[in-house]
């Protein structure tokens, strides 16, 4: 689809935050309240946005987060979509993605031990002897950066820190339905989550408020298709003869416009982020600007392209 200056401009302020008003949106554009609500209502309808999803701090819900990457061998296709299935059905799985490189796919786990996630993988193995294995992972921290290319602003926001070590925080079955909700629609009304959860819509919005203040929700974003603005994600990988440049290069990768995540996961790489591109030529140049200042001390780079994410909902099935 066309995407015009109006339809940039407003994807970026969704992806700052998700949940904004069609009033305060409109002013940050430069439209009417109702072209603006014509617009997200196309994204959807056209498939330009597959919904709206909110950032939920598991750490403070008490759970890790793991990482795996897995491969198909000798499967059909029947096999590859019923794994698909199974690991959507999952309400641990929280990230899945179809991907191009030395594996097939790669997802997220929330578990509340480690003999919790072994026995999710044990039984996964199981269930699909197909499946090999490549890598697992314990997340140190995952970091979401705003989409600052999308109108090349200069980044104001500090990157939004979901994984951390786990802190559990109490919640009432009236906070856990209020999150359960916002998890697979961000942008839902005060006065469909009021109905649900049978509160007023003041009370609701004072419990939102306080699970934003106690960082349990941390923001709201858009489930962009990058194949309709012409964009691909990369998985980047950095390893580093020695640690005394990392914070120099997380300085450096930080403010890349392109960043929309960061990764410090325990059994991976020295570093991990994910950018968006618009074509494989404006990767490369990326990593030359890395390499150009620190290839010294990189022992190498790998990456991997992203071709379709299936699911992220950051937010376990029992809290």
């Amino acid at each position: 689809m066309k995407i015009d200056a109006y339809d940039w401009k407003l994807l970026s302020a969704l992806d700052s935050n998700a949940r904004e008003g069609y009033v305060k949106l409109a002013k940050k554009v430069g439209l009417s309240r109702d072209a603006v609500k014509y617009r997200i209502h196309n994204y959807l309808k056209k498939g330009l946005l597959d919904g709206f999803y909110t950032l939920i701090n598991s750490s403070k819900l008490g759970y890790y987060s793991f990482r795996i990457y897995l491969s198909f061998t000798n499967s059909s296709l029947e096999d590859e979509d019923s794994l698909i299935d199974y690991l959507m059905s999952q309400k641990e799985v929280f990230y899945i993605t179809r991907v191009e490189g030395s594996f097939d796919i790669g997802f997220g786990y929330f578990a509340r031990s480690i003999i919790e996630f072994n026995d999710f993988l044990t039984n996964l193995k199981a269930y699909f002897s197909s499946i090999d294995i490549h890598q697992q992972g314990l997340f140190v921290y995952l970091q979401h950066f705003d989409r600052t290319y999308l109108t090349n602003e200069k980044r104001l926001q500090e990157p939004k820190k979901i994984i951390q070590e786990p802190n559990k925080t109490s919640l009432d079955e009236k906070d856990q339905r209020i999150l359960e909700i916002l998890a697979n629609n961000a942008r839902i009304q005060i006065i469909d989550i009021s109905r649900e959860v049978n509160l007023t819509s003041k009370a609701v919005i004072y419990r939102i408020n306080s699970l934003e203040k106690r960082g349990i929700i941390l923001g709201y974003k858009p489930k962009i298709n990058l194949e309709k603005i012409n964009y691909s994600m990369y998985k980047v990988d950095i390893f580093l003869r020695d640690r005394s440049t990392i914070d120099n290069i997380k300085r450096l990768v930080f403010q890349l416009p392109n960043i929309i995540h960061s990764q410090e996961v325990f059994g991976g790489s020295d570093l991990e982020f994910d950018i968006e591109c618009k074509d494989y030529t404006e990767f490369i140049r990326i990593i030359k600007i890395i390499k150009k200042k620190f290839g010294k001390n990189i022992s190498r780079i790998t990456h991997y392209r992203t071709t379709k994410v299936y699911k992220t909902v950051y937010l376990p099935k029992s809290i």
